[in-house]
């Protein structure tokens, strides 16, 4: 409500309160605090503004009626309507952006019932019903969209916190049970090509020995010539003696080391094979890790975004509807003070700028929680800086096979 729809609202009221004096000013001592006739006095001194009261109103136009073409059909401002019945269409109109329209209403009803005493049984009845009705329908409805809007408000603001909190579940739920998976499969690949280069060393070394070995045989002597007469006598000796004896002991010494060499060959192969499979394992599980991460901080980004949005949007309008909402309520509490002076509860110098407490219609605006880091992984397997930071600490015997993108 603006600042000028208040005083039409408030001068309205003394509109009224001028000619309820006047009808009633033959029945009562003009000594009496609460005599019309005092009454008029005072309300006129207030008059005495040179504010027209009437026009600005009249020319107000409500959705429901048609003024113009038949002014004296007003919708349900009609010459005769009691009190009962005002409350009853205020209560219907006292929410949301019917208020407004309900206070111009008001201003008319109250800038017409000068003319349409003759219905009314009570002067002073009257006037108490039009404060019983702003605070028994208007405030009620100004209360419950007061809490509404801060209720909406502390919803709206909750719903950026949410979002820090779903990134953080999801980041427990998702990314880290994957990140460990990656990071047990990453310890597993390198302490496997460890021991692949620990295998590798030995390899080698039986190879030297082997080299070694067949650098350091000696030629045989020449072969004897077999017997002629290969029978006990002459075979024993030729066994024991010259080229026999010599291949059965080079033999057994070369087996020995040959054997060595072999197996630790093998096993050195074997461990490279299951070292090969451990990348490939490690770097399935980076993808799966950097995909379930890069996830999770997209739909943090996104949700942030939107509730910061949702929140600025909703903010914006409540200021609007709590600016309203005291504007109204400052009308409101005028005419009371008004109407109070009027019934002699109080002089009308205490309606003179008037100060009212707006406190109660105060929204609280909560502070929005920072937005909650969500770090993404700069590389992805196979990448040149990727490929360097996993794999180059590695043995320089026991190195990395082709990396497998994801």
């Amino acid at each position: 409500m603006t600042p000028a729809l208040s005083d039409f609202i408030v001068k309205a009221c003394l509109f009224l309160l001028v000619a309820v004096a006047v009808a009633d000013d033959a029945t009562c001592a003009a000594s009496s605090p609460g005599c019309p006739s005092k009454m008029q006095a005072d309300a006129n001194t207030l008059l005495q503004t040179g504010v027209r009261i009437g026009d600005e109103l009249v020319e107000e136009k409500n959705t429901d009626t048609d003024e113009a073409t038949s002014p004296h059909k007003v919708s349900w401002m009609q010459e005769g309507m009691n009190t009962q019945q005002l409350k009853e269409k205020l209560i219907d109109n006292s929410k949301g952006k019917g208020r407004n329209g309900a206070l111009i209403q008001l201003s008319r009803f109250v800038n017409t019932l000068g003319n349409a005493t003759k219905h009314l049984s009570s002067n002073a009845d009257d006037l108490k019903e039009v404060i019983t009705i702003l605070k028994g329908a208007m405030y009620t409805s100004m209360n419950k969209d007061h809490t509404e809007d801060q209720e909406e408000l502390k919803k709206a603001y909750a719903g950026i916190t949410a979002c820090n909190t779903d990134m953080h579940t999801a980041t427990s739920n998702d990314v880290e049970p994957r990140r460990t998976t990656m990071t047990s499969a990453q310890s597993t690949h390198t302490t496997c090509r460890t021991e692949e280069a620990r295998l590798d060393n030995i390899t080698d070394e039986k190879w030297n020995d082997m080299r070694v070995h067949i650098d350091g045989i000696q030629e045989p002597e020449d072969p004897s010539k077999w017997p002629k007469v290969p029978d006990y006598k002459n075979l024993v000796p030729y066994f024991s003696t010259g080229y026999a004896p010599w291949l059965v002991t080079q033999k057994k010494e070369f087996d020995t080391k040959n054997n060595a060499y072999v197996s630790a060959n093998k096993s050195w192969t074997t461990q490279k094979e299951t070292c090969n499979s451990h990348q490939t394992t490690f770097e399935t599980d980076f993808c799966s890790y950097s995909l379930a991460l890069d996830t999770t901080c997209g739909n943090h980004d996104t949700c942030y975004a939107r509730a910061t949005s949702d929140a600025n949007t909703t903010k914006a309008r409540v200021k609007v509807t709590e600016a309203a909402r005291k504007e109204a309520y400052k009308a409101g509490e005028e005419i009371v003070c008004r109407i109070n002076a009027l019934l002699a509860n109080h002089a009308y110098s205490k309606c003179k700028d008037l100060t009212v407490n707006t406190s109660n219609y105060t929204i609280v605006y909560p502070n929005p929680d920072a937005k909650d880091s969500c770090d993404t992984e700069d590389e992805s397997p196979c990448s040149d800086t990727w490929v360097d930071r996993e794999y180059k600490q590695l043995p320089r015997n026991a190195p990395s096979k082709t990396c497998s993108p994801c």
